[in-house]
């Protein structure tokens, strides 16, 4: 992009550049506010009597002056993703926060499983996976816990409890549309397969101008999608699930909690989290 430059109509003879630079780049300064931020970045060249130089706030403008609008410097991007939250980490397994917008796996990026290279220990075990490999996933959009197996044997043993009605207990936390019971059992099939989540009501509030509910759920099955298309089936879709009738935003779904039985020892571990800011920006919500 090359530099713009426009001479400063007569009328604005004598004004400081801050008022008498407004709307002469429309698009890239329309205001005063966007003007003294360019001020600020040195973006604002007057050319006088020959002369070029950088203007300042104390700059006032003549007859006869052009002005000139540099490029804005280009948004440095961030090179490398945030360290991931490790809930828990043993030789054979751990216990990862996926962030919302990240894959569980798969080719789209960022990847959960990428980001576990360089995250977890390797296991010492002579049964060592090539990487940490996830066992389960969680919808792209949502954030929240997942079981990492690093040996072979883990993987076996928490694929296991991770199947319908195994022992593992994954507990979610929703913002949804409505008023939904104040506790409910939905069993209702899912792809021809059985499907069971159970709600219960936490408390009640508005939104953005619309009835809503902060539910606890917990997922007895997994089905693609259970907890969403549930929610959405009983009329009460999650907030910001557009696909499934929630309307658009950031869909309001976590899993907080993540109850499993050790591959190695046998006892039950429970790791949760706050929830996240998105969630506790709203009034009515406490955790």
């Amino acid at each position: 992009m090359n530099p713009s430059e426009v001479s400063v109509p007569d009328e604005r003879a004598g004004s400081r550049i801050q008022e008498g630079l407004v709307g002469l780049f429309p698009e890239e300064l329309p205001s005063r506010k966007s003007c003294k931020k360019a001020l600020a970045a040195q973006r604002v060249e007057v050319i006088r009597s020959g002369q070029t130089a950088f203007a300042t706030t104390a700059t006032r403008l003549q007859r006869g002056d052009r002005l000139r609008l540099l490029p804005a410097p280009p948004l440095r991007r961030q090179t490398t993703a945030p360290p991931l939250v490790i809930g828990y980490e043993s030789d054979d397994h751990a216990v990862v926060w996926k962030p919302a917008g990240w894959v569980t796996s798969g080719p789209q990026r960022p990847s959960l499983r990428d980001g576990l290279r360089g995250a977890l220990k390797p296991s010492s075990s002579a049964g060592g996976l090539p990487q940490p490999e996830p066992v389960h996933r969680l919808d792209r959009a949502t954030a929240g816990w997942v079981l990492i197996a690093k040996t072979a044997q883990a993987a076996a043993h928490l694929s296991q409890q991770v199947r319908p009605e195994g022992t593992c207990v994954k507990t979610y936390f929703a913002v949804c549309q409505g008023a939904p019971p104040r506790r409910a059992q939905i069993q209702v099939p899912l792809d021809g397969k059985p499907a069971r989540t159970g709600l219960t009501c936490l408390a009640h509030g508005q939104l953005g101008g619309r009835s809503a509910s902060a539910v606890q759920l917990n997922l007895h099955t997994g089905r693609t999608h259970q907890i969403r298309r549930h929610l959405a089936g009983i009329g009460h879709p999650i907030v910001g699930d557009a696909p499934y009738g929630g309307g658009p935003g950031s869909l309001l779904l976590v899993c907080t909690d993540l109850s499993y039985l050790d591959p190695t020892t046998g006892e039950r571990r429970t790791v949760s989290a706050p929830l996240p800011k998105r969630f506790r920006r709203i009034p009515w919500i406490r955790g």
